[in-house]
């Protein structure tokens, strides 16, 4: 049965030149001779190109001269990946553990499930939580909930379900032919895509599947930048404009509660970091960005509801 599934494992890159290697090689050590590895290169400006050169004889190469963000190269592959009957969505900074790729395929190979996750670690092999509530009026609440009885080791709480939660783009594999009628990665440029498809994906009922056993390593932010300290703040306009503009459709009232319990919220944690970062300016101001952008876009959010948008944080795609 499992040969049946035929893997487009897609890498989007962007100045990826410290982790690729890992996350190829990891890659290409698991793939059968019917997978294609398709590497999309958003025009890095390090030595990501002349690596992945090195790879051209294994895996399918898209040099892009210009940066169109991570959904553009993320579809465009998914429509080059004509004879797949799955993608896999991997980060160039995910490195997929033992087994990964074929637990995946096994999995799939059960024609009912379209979604399949796995357990993430960082690098210092700490659990790495890779799903989160969909944004809401209470979901910044039910969100600490969630990390303090993780902290307490409740494990019945953090179980992933895909009518609560979102699963991270980072490591991903789905049905082809289901990724494509659920309209693909929204059109943002950075972030908050792998929000969107989950919620289509939840719409459509399909099955969903999260292996806690086996495990990839994210060393997050090469997939980004790979400036240290930079990626928060390149991310964080990014991060807050997405939660809006999934949640523009609700009802007005939805929208001025979420608003409202959104700014107690952010500035209870801008309280706290002025008392328990003092000495860490970087979380210290991070949170203070955040409060300040929500209270840029709340206005026409409230006021335009569905008519949100913001033109600067999506990609038109080339005709």
């Amino acid at each position: 049965m499992s040969n049946r599934v035929k893997l487009c494992l897609i890498v989007v890159t962007y100045n990826s030149q410290e982790t690729i290697r890992e996350c190829l090689d990891a890659l290409i050590s698991q793939c059968l001779s019917m997978d294609e590895i398709l590497v999309y290169d958003n025009g890095s400006s390090d030595d990501t190109p002349k690596i992945l050169k090195n790879y051209e004889a294994i895996v399918s190469l898209q040099l892009s001269a210009s940066n169109l963000g991570f959904s553009y190269a993320c579809n465009w592959c998914a429509q080059k990946a004509t004879q797949a009957t799955h993608l896999a969505f991997i980060n160039p900074d995910a490195i997929v553990g033992i087994d990964l790729v074929h637990r995946a395929r096994e999995t799939l190979a059960d024609g009912s499930i379209s979604l399949v996750g796995f357990s993430c670690k960082d690098i210092n092999g700490s659990q790495d939580k890779n799903f989160r509530r969909y944004p809401g009026v209470l979901s910044g609440v039910l969100t600490i909930i969630d990390s303090v009885t993780c902290c307490f080791k409740f494990k019945s709480s953090v179980r992933f379900d895909l009518n609560k939660h979102y699963l991270d783009g980072s490591c991903m594999f789905i049905d082809r032919s289901m990724f494509l009628s659920a309209n693909q990665f929204q059109d943002f440029f950075l972030y908050g895509e792998d929000v969107i498809l989950c919620h289509a994906l939840k719409q459509k009922s399909i099955k969903a599947i999260y292996h806690s056993d086996v495990f990839y390593v994210h060393l997050r932010g090469a997939s980004s930048n790979s400036t240290a300290g930079e990626r928060s703040w390149s991310m964080l306009p990014n991060m807050v404009y997405s939660e809006l503009y999934f949640l523009r459709s609700r009802t007005l009232f939805s929208r001025g509660a979420y608003l409202i319990l959104r700014f107690i919220e952010l500035v209870a944690l801008v309280l706290v970091s002025q008392i328990f970062f003092s000495k860490n300016k970087v979380k210290k101001t991070f949170f203070t960005k955040r409060l300040l952008l929500l209270l840029q876009y709340s206005l026409s959010f409230f006021i335009q509801g569905k008519g949100f948008s913001k033109p600067e944080f999506h990609v038109v795609p080339k005709k």
